[in-house]
C-alpha cells in the first residue's frame, strides 16, 4: 500500500532551523544570562512546534498517521504550558522537564524517521536528531543536580545540532509530495 506524505511547509522548517540556531547559539555563549530567558523561549519552542503539529496533523490521510503528531503536540504543549505556569520553578525542575522532554520527542522522532525511510531525503537527519535529543535528555535526567550551567549549555548544543538537522531536512524535502511504502 502506497500513501502520499504530503511534507512540511519548506518555510516553516527554515524558520524553526534558524530559530533553534540562534537560541542554541545564545545558551552557549551566554550561558548564565540565559537561563531566565530559557523558561520562556523554551515554552515559545513548545508552542511553535505544537501548532506545526496541527498543520502537520491536517495534512495526514489516516489517524494512524496523524497519532504521532498528536504525540508530540501533547508533549510540546504540556511542557510549554509548565514553563509558562510556574516560572519560578527550581532549575532542578527544568532540568528535569527539559530532560522527559528531550527523550520523549527523541523517541517519536526516531519513530516518524523509521516511518518515514524512503519517502523523502533527510529523513536519517530525523533519526540523528531524535537520537541526540534522547542521549541528552538521559544526561540531564542522570545528572540533574549539576546545575543550570550544565543545562545551558547542553541545550544549547542540542538546538544547535537540532536547528542543523531542520535546515537540512527543509533542503531535502522542499515541501515535495513523496510516496511512503510501509
Amino acid at each position: 500500500m502506497t500513501t502520499v506524505w504530503p511534507g512540511p511547509n519548506r518555510g516553516f522548517l527554515v524558520l524553526r532551523g534558524v530559530l533553534l540556531l540562534a537560541l542554541g547559539i545564545i545558551c552557549l555563549v551566554w550561558p548564565s544570562i540565559t537561563l531566565g530567558a530559557i523558561v520562556i523561549l523554551f515554552a515559545v519552542l513548545c508552542f511553535a512546534d505544537a501548532i506545526n503539529q496541527v498543520f502537520s496533523m491536517m495534512a495526514r490521510e489516516s489517524a494512524a498517521q496523524r497519532i504521532w503528531q498528536l504525540l508530540i503536540l501533547v508533549f510540546d504543549v504540556a511542557a510549554g504550558v509548565v514553563a509558562l505556569v510556574w516560572p519560578d520553578i527550581t532549575i532542578l525542575a527544568l532540568v528535569l522537564v527539559v530532560g522527559v522532554w528531550a527523550v520523549i520527542i527523541g523517541i517519536v522522532e526516531c519513530v516518524i524517521a523509521y516511518q518515514l525511510r524512503g519517502a523523502a531525503p533527510g529523513t536519517g537527519w530525523l533519526a540523528v536528531a531524535g537520537g541526540l535529543a534522547i542521549v541528552a535528555g538521559i544526561l540531564l535526567l542522570a545528572w540533574p543536580d549539576r546545575g543550570a550551567y550544565t543545562l545551558a549549555v547542553l541545550f544549547g548544543i542540542l538546538l544547535v545540532l537540532r536547528g542543523v538537522m531542520w535546515l537540512a531536512l527543509a533542503a531535502g524535502i522542499g515541501g515535495v509530495s513523496r510516496a511512503v511504502h510501509p
